[in-house]
């Protein structure tokens, strides 16, 4: 994802809108703006079978029968939900689960199948698993000329800076500009993140999640030492705070069965997707992992004769074992 430069090949209208009208010409059927709320099972004591789907639209309870050769793929948990966004003058308000369906699903269709997982391990932690990021948009290249004297680093040839002595571990990173397509010659994008939101600033003396767009950037460059040139970055710059309070929820400490099989045991029509079901020896976080799992999810549950990608064991690579060995015995 971050590592992918934007292209008129890999934008929204020239892969998803083509995708969606290929399947609408399949006959898939798009219900837009729903909450799907539930599940129903027929009854059985070894198999699940859904045979029926509930979801809200227009505020209105609505059901979907499901026939006989239909399947369900169900996505659970979400590492964005209920994010917020802040401004340059405001900050971020974190929310507490007041929108994020997708929790509210997997909720209602475990609380009588042990198997599906337990979602209270993943969102009911939400101080361990928030996090603050922050993207800036500059309107003058200093900020990037600066940081590229700094790192010795063309924009999008190095990796993420992080401050290792910040009380926020605020890391940035600076992609190959233009990141957008149509994005003008002198306007610069980066991203950035604090894993320790609810601690003081070493320059700004007030809690990451607090801080505005302003104070957010502030502290930022007075890490770097850029306090000369702060007052035009400031200037020329806008900076929007975001709480994202699950963004790291599939690292949470877990036992095996809080996260769910992708096809559940004696399930007929039924599987999981997304980044809270299980994969062995696979990697969360990832791009790999959603589209494995949904390799896995699709051909598992069709019995399809096709090929799961297969998983990248860097562990056993002698250069990384090599890496990670003088890392350990010789560390910066």
């Amino acid at each position: 994802m971050s590592g992918v430069r934007r292209t008129p090949f890999n934008q929204y209208e020239s892969i998803v809108l083509p995708m969606v009208e290929w399947l609408k010409n399949q006959g898939v059927r798009f219900e837009m703006n729903s909450t799907v709320t539930n599940l129903d099972f027929k009854p059985s004591e070894n198999g699940k079978t859904v045979e029926c789907l509930y979801y809200l639209y227009d505020e209105k309870e609505n059901e979907i029968k499901i026939n006989a050769n239909d399947y369900v793929f169900v996505t659970i948990g979400s590492m964005v939900a209920d994010s917020s966004l802040g401004s340059m003058t405001t900050p971020a308000i974190l929310k507490l689960k007041t929108s994020s369906f997708t929790w509210h699903l997997w909720e209602n269709i475990s609380k009588n199948q042990p198997d599906f997982g337990y979602p209270s391990v993943f969102d009911k932690r939400i101080n361990e698993s928030k996090w603050a990021s922050f993207t800036v948009t500059f309107r003058n290249p200093m900020f990037f000329q600066l940081m590229e004297k700094f790192s010795g680093n063309k924009a999008g040839t190095g990796g993420l800076i992080t401050f290792k002595d910040s009380n926020w571990l605020l890391s940035v990173a600076l992609y190959h500009q233009p990141y957008f397509i149509n994005q003008p010659d002198n306007v610069y994008v980066c991203w950035g993140y604090g894993l320790f939101p609810d601690n003081k600033g070493n320059y700004v003396q007030k809690k990451m999640a607090d801080c505005t767009g302003e104070e957010i950037l502030t502290e930022l460059c007075s890490h770097l030492q850029f306090n000369k040139e702060l007052p035009l970055i400031l200037n020329t710059s806008t900076c929007i705070p975001c709480i994202m309070p699950f963004i790291t929820s599939q690292f949470l400490t877990r036992k095996m069965g809080d996260r769910p099989q992708i096809i559940p045991k004696g399930s007929t029509n039924l599987a999981f997707i997304g980044q809270f079901c299980e994969i062995p020896d696979d990697v969360v976080f990832t791009v790999d992992y959603s589209v494995r799992l949904a390799q896995i999810a699709v051909y598992s549950l069709l019995k399809l004769n096709k090929k799961i990608t297969p998983i990248y064991k860097g562990q056993y690579n002698i250069k990384v074992l090599f890496n990670a060995l003088k890392t350990i015995f010789f560390p910066l």
